[in-house]
């Protein structure tokens, strides 16, 4: 362990004295940084990032949204949204086309080579998600998922 490591985690253990440790709006910040850096790391190779593998994700799903459902889903601005369809529509991973029912309204569907790409992200990400908090048993884990899964979807 390098001294400087040392240090950080002296800070860091110093600090969880602090009030801040103990609220909900900060921990969650704080756990979505983490995250975020996760993702980085496990969806670099796919030259993916959480958003991009988002859509990525809803688009392989089979449900068919359309760039307004995924932008409500995702909580993100419609242009937003419009520049990560492009981003990957251009790499040939999903195609927009007209809703069945509704043909002034595309929906967003994985090609095959976007299906591919999502089953090895997602692969890569489940892997990940076993060794960020090492801490945590799959007790924990179903509890901190289900527990995400409310407070995501309380609106």
């Amino acid at each position: 362990m390098t001294e400087g490591h040392t240090v950080k985690e002296n800070a860091k253990e110093r600090l969880k004295s602090a009030t801040l440790y103990e609220d909900m709006g900060f921990l969650l910040t704080r756990s979505r940084a983490v995250w975020v850096a996760r993702d980085r790391a496990f969806f670099a190779e796919f030259g993916l990032n959480g958003r991009l593998y988002a859509v990525l994700s809803l688009a392989a799903s089979g449900e068919n949204p359309t760039q307004r459902e995924l932008a409500d889903f995702l909580r993100l601005d419609a242009s937003q949204i419009v520049a990560l369809i492009d981003d990957l529509e251009q790499r040939g991973y999903v195609e927009r086309r007209s809703s069945p029912t509704d043909r002034r309204t595309n929906i967003i569907v994985a090609t095959d080579a976007g299906r591919q790409v999502h089953g090895e992200a997602r692969a890569a990400a489940r892997d990940g998600e076993q060794s960020m908090g090492p801490s945590l048993n799959a007790e924990d884990r179903a509890t901190l998922l289900a527990l995400l899964q409310r407070v995501a979807f309380e609106e």
